[in-house]
């Protein structure tokens, strides 16, 4: 195997600009995918957000009432969210009504956590205050699987790389043709 060192001045220009391309490009791709990443973490915070002041909205009256059935029957639209493996209704720090993806029996936390998201392994936990009159009356906790960003993240390197590849080609092919002006 020839060094570098060996090569003819044409083969060294080709390397140089391949290799200065090709890392441009690649750290491009790695911009783009890690953007796209922390994006949709930054919008599914936001659509639980939103989420989660529909619901609390709708199931204010439900805590101020003590209406535990209605609060339930509230966070049960939740169903057609099919991320959200479960949601909790605290009222004055303790479990007020619930909704668990699937119906099965889940351990929630006894009191609720301080407001905010939270992600955690493949979940994402959002503690919301529910306010009512400018009183805060309740939280509402929503916890949503991250399935989502597994499948995007692939396809999103898979894109990169066939952008890469293609780009490298077609660097390549330039610089064979455009180096003759430099070298015979």
């Amino acid at each position: 195997m020839t060094g570098f060192g060996n090569l003819s001045i044409r083969h060294k220009l080709t390397v140089i600009i391949m290799a200065t391309s090709s890392s441009a490009l690649l750290l491009a791709c790695v911009a783009f995918v890690l953007h796209d990443r922390f994006d949709f973490r930054r919008r599914l915070v936001d659509s639980l957000s939103s989420l989660a002041a529909i619901i609390g909205s709708h199931s204010a009256e439900a805590i101020l009432f003590n209406d535990a059935q209605a609060a339930g029957e509230a966070l049960a639209a939740l169903k057609a969210e099919p991320r959200i493996a479960w949601a909790c209704i605290y009222r004055r720090g303790e479990v007020f009504a619930h909704y668990a993806r699937g119906g099965g029996a889940l351990a929630l936390p006894l009191t609720p956590p301080a407001p905010g998201p939270r992600f955690a392994g493949d979940r994402l936990l959002l503690a919301t205050p529910i306010v009512f009159d400018g009183e805060r009356i309740g939280t509402i906790v929503l916890e949503s699987d991250l399935d989502e960003i597994g499948p995007r993240l692939r396809r999103y390197v898979g894109i990169s790389a066939l952008v890469l590849a293609a780009s490298s080609l077609v660097a390549l092919l330039l610089s064979a043709r455009l180096q003759r002006v430099i070298s015979v």
